[in-house]
C-alpha cells in the first residue's frame, strides 16, 4: 500500500493486486496461517483486504465517478488502510494514525478526514460485535489500575526498558532483512529444485519449528491473541514462561512474515513487548518493594515500545492506551515508545515493515542534510509529453511509450511549460477519430 498510495500504477508494478482472486487467497491465507499457529498478525493482510473491497467498490457504476478521479481513489484508499487498521487493533484513534505512519511518507491532510470518518464506522462495529455477540468488554485489553495518575518515578523507569526493547527490535528487523533477501534470492533461483524447496518444503519446516517452540508441556496453552491480556493482569507470575513468550518471536517472527503468506507483524511483537515488559516489573516489583510500582503496567508499556520500535510508529502507544482503556500510565508508555524507536533507529535504519519490501517503487523518506544532489543530476532529459497542439505522430509515440498512463501536456517544444496531463484512453480516441475522418 505505500507503493500504491505514492502513486505508483499497480497494474504496472503490482499486476493483480487489486484482483478478486487475490482477496480470496489473502483471506484463506490469513486464516489457515492463523489456524495453524504461525507467529504473525493480521493487519497486514486485513490492509490489503480493505484496499482490494475499495477498488473492486470502485469500478461499479455507482462509483464511477470517484474512479475516474485518481487524487480521489488514492484518498479512499488511504482511508480503507486507516479502517483496516482501526479494526485489527479495534483503536480508531491509533489505527488512523498507525495506518499514516507505516503506509505513508508523506500524507495529505485531505485524507484525514475520510480516514477518521471510516476508522468511526470500523469501530462501531467492532465495539456492536464485541458487546452483543462475543458479549466481552470493548476494551480489549481491559486493565484495572488505580484511579490515581502512576507516580512520577515511572517514567525514567520505564526508559531502560525501551532501551531494551529498541535494541531487540532493530536485532528483529536485520534478521528479518536477512531472510527476505535470502528468500527472494531462492524464489528467482534458476534452479528447479531450489524453487521447489522454498515454495514448499521450506513452510513446512517453519511450520514444524512454530510449533516445537510454542508448545510446552510444562505450562499451560495459551492463545496468542490472549497473551497481551495475560501479562497485563495480575495473575501472571511465571518470569520464565514470560521469558520464553519474548524471546521465542524473535526466531519465529521473521522466518513467518517473510514467507509468502499474508502476515502482519502487530500482534507478535506486542505479545513479545508485554511479556518482556512483564519481567522487568516483576523484577522491579522484587527490588523495589516500597515503589508501589505495578508488573502489569511495565507489560503494557512493554508492549507499545516493542510495537512501536519494530513499526517506528509513534500510534503504537495510543493503541496501548486505547485497547487498555487507561490513560493512568500515558507518559510512561510514550517516554518508553519514544526511546524504543530512537534506539532501533540508530541500529537499524528500515522498519520491519520496510525491511520485507524488495525493489518496489515506494517514496523512502531519506534524511538530505548531508547531501549534494541537485535536480539536475536525477532529471530524465527525454521526457514523453504532447503538446497542445500535437501532431499525429507525436501521439502515437507517447502511446507507445507510455501505454495506460497519463501523458503530461506541455504548451509547445520550444517552451515546455506544464499545462496538465491527458489519459491515455482520451489520446486513443482522437487517434480513432483521426482515422475515422481520413477514412484510414
Amino acid at each position: 500500500m505505500k507503493v500504491v498510495l505514492t502513486g505508483v500504477d499497480p497494474n504496472l508494478y503490482l499486476p493483480g493486486y487489486f484482483s478478486l482472486s487475490t482477496l480470496v487467497a489473502k483471506l484463506g491465507g490469513i486464516i489457515f496461517c492463523n489456524a495453524a499457529g504461525l507467529v504473525v498478525g493480521t493487519e497486514g493482510a486485513w490492509t490489503h483486504l480493505m484496499s482490494i473491497l475499495t477498488h473492486q467498490l470502485l469500478r461499479l457504476p455507482f462509483f464511477a465517478p470517484l474512479q475516474a478521479k485518481p487524487s480521489t481513489r488514492l484518498q479512499l484508499l488511504a482511508a480503507a488502510s486507516a479502517v483496516a487498521v482501526s479494526s485489527a487493533f479495534a483503536s480508531p484513534l491509533g489505527g488512523v494514525l498507525f495506518s499514516i505512519e507505516v503506509t505513508a511518507t508523506y500524507y495529505l491532510i485531505s485524507n484525514y478526514m475520510k480516514a477518521f470518518v471510516g476508522a468511526l464506522g470500523a469501530a462501531i462495529v467492532v465495539q456492536v460485535t464485541t458487546t452483543t455477540i462475543v458479549q466481552s468488554h470493548p476494551s480489549i485489553y481491559k486493565i484495572e489500575f488505580p484511579s490515581a495518575a502512576a507516580p512520577i518515578i515511572n517514567i525514567p523507569l520505564a526508559i531502560p526498558l525501551g532501551v531494551f526493547l529498541g535494541l531487540l527490535s532493530a536485532l528483529l528487523i536485520r534478521i528479518v532483512r536477512f531472510l527476505s533477501d535470502k528468500r527472494t534470492a531462492w524464489r528467482k533461483s534458476s534452479s528447479t529444485v531450489v524453487r521447489v524447496l522454498v515454495t514448499w518444503v521450506d513452510p513446512l519446516c517453519v511450520v514444524v519449528l512454530t510449533s516445537v517452540l510454542s508448545f510446552s508441556p510444562s505450562a499451560p496453552y495459551i492463545s496468542p491473541p490472549d497473551l497481551p491480556r495475560f501479562y497485563m493482569s495480575a495473575n501472571a507470575s511465571s518470569i520464565s514462561n514470560a521469558v520464553v513468550d519474548g524471546f521465542v518471536p524473535v526466531v519465529l517472527l521473521p522466518l513467518a512474515i517473510t514467507l509468502s503468506v499474508p502476515t502482519g507483524v502487530g500482534l507478535p511483537t506486542f505479545v513479545m513487548g508485554a511479556a518482556l515488559g512483564r519481567v522487568y516489573g516483576s523484577l522491579l516489583t522484587s527490588a523495589l518493594p516500597d515503589w508501589n510500582l505495578l508488573p502489569q503496567a511495565y507489560a503494557l508499556i512493554g508492549a507499545a515500545s516493542m510495537t512501536g520500535a519494530s513499526t517506528r510508529t509513534v500510534s503504537t502507544a495510543v493503541i496501548a492506551l486505547e485497547t487498555s482503556a487507561s490513560l493512568a500510565y500515558m507518559l510512561p508508555i510514550f517516554a518508553a515508545t519514544l526511546v524504543a524507536i530512537e534506539t532501533s533507529r540508530a541500529f537499524a535504519t528500515q522498519s520491519v515493515y520496510d525491511a520485507t519490501v524488495n525493489d518496489l517503487p515506494y517514496l523512502p523518506c531519506l534524511d538530505f542534510a548531508d547531501d549534494t544532489t541537485t535536480a539536475d543530476d536525477i532529471k530524465e532529459p527525454h521526457v514523453i509529453f504532447v503538446t497542445r497542439k500535437p501532431t499525429l505522430v507525436s501521439i502515437l509515440v507517447a502511446l507507445n511509450r507510455m501505454p495506460g498512463h497519463d501523458i503530461p501536456v506541455v504548451e509547445s517544444e520550444a517552451n515546455r511549460m506544464l499545462l496538465g496531463r491527458i489519459s491515455s484512453r482520451a489520446l486513443c480516441r482522437v487517434v480513432a477519430r483521426y482515422y475515422d475522418a481520413a477514412d484510414l
